[in-house]
């Protein structure tokens, strides 16, 4: 009798500390979700979004992992079961998460990232995130490589020279006009720890988009309802035509021979594809080209996708040590146009993919270094995402209505308290090439450039 009474007090005390024990966790784990919260400035709609609905939580926080040790540390079946029945309570009740505990834009060691080279590809949003790369240098004061005189182009479709651009008294920090990649020249212009950058598509809406963009229905003379289609069963014919001279007037920006359909991506990243006529050209020489993509993957610090845009921009805000504000973008420069959403046929992709393969190529294996680079970055990688979606969401809202002076987002783990007022919505829209062209003639004795030679069949025509 005495032994039973001396058990049932035994395994009541055990209870008892168990209870105890597992308050304690409610309470605590209860305050860590709600401090989590107020600490983004979202509301309760917003973190469903911005929160996963399955995550390990043993290895988010370190109030976790002792309250679960204590449990577990009686080491029997309840324990364990108390621990997994609390885990499951909590991820139906609040479908939230405590976030990852590393913070990416204030890790340690983390500096600000100013010099860096962005490669313009032709039609891949490069002019909405051109504003954000241009943004991030003029209120810097940062010092661009800009064309000379009224230009748009650093010497794009050709290389550029010195004859392209304007000398600066400083420095440069960025070069990010439309231009093609050069490593030697780009590397004497620049400093020794710059960054190289730029965004690529999938290579079929891209063709759609150069397209539409450059015209070639209109220049080529293509009659069709379905002019894609028509264009693509008769390459040779309408390539011939919009390449000649003959319609040079009616064809903006583009020199004679110049292909704006075939493996552009490919080109604007400067892989030598016999552009100028008489250059080299690794075309058909699949070993150079593999060569090629492994040098630019080498000398690259990323290559986004436009696909998934706000995943490239997380990217690049981790990468340069940027904040969300620095990559908060406005959509320029997109065109809606006919049978713009229209799902490709296979016969038109299986041509296209024959007619522009290193354009493929290229996308594929970028696509692939692209999601391991996610993969690198920690379990809560997807939830910055998230949580950017929702910033820029907001302040695209406020900087089209103005209802309020101000937005606010509370600090959290990858941020900063953040702050937009209206005072930030005029650069966020404005291309600003031309007001970075005023800043340096009010700063700088502006030195001119050589001077080209009258005639030389190289001159870029914008």
């Amino acid at each position: 009798m005495l032994k039973m009474l001396l058990l049932r007090r035994k395994y009541l005390r055990r209870f008892a500390a168990m209870s105890i024990i597992c308050i304690m966790y409610l309470l605590v784990f209860h305050w860590l979700i709600q401090k989590t919260r107020n600490s983004t400035g979202l509301n309760e709609k917003d973190t469903d979004v911005f929160y996963p609905t399955v995550i390990d939580l043993k290895h988010d926080t370190v109030r976790f992992q002792s309250l679960v040790s204590s449990i577990k540390h009686h080491n029997s079946v309840q324990s364990n079961s108390v621990v997994s029945s609390l885990e499951n309570y909590y991820f139906v009740k609040f479908n939230s998460v405590i976030s990852s505990s590393r913070d990416h834009s204030l890790v340690r060691g983390c500096r600000e990232q100013t010099n860096f080279v962005f490669i313009k590809c032709m039609k891949c949003a490069t002019e909405t995130l051109g504003t954000v790369l241009r943004r991030f240098g003029y209120i810097r004061k940062l010092s661009f490589v800009t064309p000379v005189g009224r230009n748009f182009y650093l010497g794009w479709p050709y290389q550029m020279t010195k004859y392209d651009y304007q000398p600066s008294e400083r420095p440069f920090n960025i070069i990010m006009e439309h231009s093609i990649y050069n490593k030697t020249t780009m590397e004497a212009l620049m400093p020794a720890n710059t960054f190289y950058i730029t965004i690529i598509r999938e290579p079929y809406s891209h063709f759609k988009s150069v397209f539409n963009y450059f015209s070639l229905k209109k220049i080529a003379n293509v009659s069709s309802e379905d002019p894609v289609t028509e264009y693509l069963h008769n390459l040779d014919k309408y390539e011939r035509v919009y390449k000649s001279h003959a319609v040079s007037r009616i064809r903006p920006c583009i020199p004679d021979n110049f292909s704006i359909t075939k493996n552009l991506l490919s080109h604007c990243l400067g892989m030598p594809l016999g552009f100028p006529p008489g250059s080299k050209n690794i075309t058909t020489d699949t070993d150079a080209v593999d060569r090629y993509i492994q040098q630019i993957d080498n000398d690259f610090s990323l290559v986004m996708i436009m696909e998934y845009f706000h995943e490239s921009l997380v990217l690049l805000k981790r990468i340069m040590c940027w904040s969300f504000k620095d990559i908060v973008y406005w959509k320029v420069n997109v065109a809606n146009y006919f049978r713009k959403l229209d799902p490709p046929t296979e016969d038109n992709v299986n041509i296209y993919r024959k007619w522009s393969v290193l354009d493929y190529k290229l996308y594929d294996h970028f696509n692939k270094t692209f999601w391991r680079k996610v993969q690198q970055q920690g379990s809560d990688f997807f939830r910055e995402v998230k949580y950017f979606s929702v910033i820029q969401q907001k302040v695209r809202n406020f900087c089209r209505t103005r209802i309020s002076k101000n937005v606010t987002f509370s600090k959290t783990l990858w941020n900063e308290q953040l702050e937009f007022t209206s005072d930030d919505c005029k650069p966020l829209r404005q291309m600003l090439m031309f007001a970075i062209k005023r800043q340096r003639q009010k700063d700088e004795n502006n030195p001119q450039p050589p001077t080209r030679t009258p005639g030389d069949p190289n001159t870029p025509l914008c």
